[in-house]
């Protein structure tokens, strides 16, 4: 059970991080 929580957490955390790529490359 906690690694599908992990896996989902991961695949949000990445789609977040590209998202915020896409929207404000100046992110520091």
């Amino acid at each position: 059970m906690w690694f599908i929580i992990g896996i989902v957490l991961g695949a949000i955390l990445l789609a977040l991080v590209a998202w915020l790529r896409g929207r404000n490359i100046k992110v520091s």
